[in-house]
């Protein structure tokens, strides 16, 4: 059976981008994210970086549409799909902790060498 690294990176890659078109359009919406009142780990980096964590709801909706557009292109056009998933998994490695393990794995998946079918 060979490995299908690109189907499994899609399929990590939809996750975040699933979420954070939601949760942008939720704090959009409501003024909130989905969940406790304040945000995660994230919000203290994003915080000391200037930014206000309740005004990036546009910044999520953007990051959640390229991950499912780097997903999809994982299935169609490998070669563009990889070098976006790369470029996006680095900036979600500031998301933490959840976004940090889904950016980790990608990463680590898409620099996997391809293993040769086996019969």
């Amino acid at each position: 059976m060979r490995f299908n690294k690109s189907l499994i990176a899609a399929f990590l890659g939809f996750q975040p981008g699933g979420w954070m078109i939601f949760d942008g359009f939720h704090v959009l919406t409501t003024g909130k994210y989905y969940g406790p009142p304040e945000p995660g780990p994230w919000a203290s980096l994003v915080s000391a970086l200037g930014f206000h964590p309740f005004s990036l709801g546009p910044a999520f909706l953007i990051l959640g549409f390229a991950w499912v557009v780097a997903a999809t292109l994982l299935l169609l056009k490998p070669a563009v799909g990889r070098i976006l998933s790369l470029c996006l998994a680095v900036v979600t490695l500031f998301y933490l902790p959840v976004g940090t393990l889904y950016a980790v794995c990608v990463i680590a998946l898409l620099f996997r060498p391809e293993t040769p079918a086996q019969d």
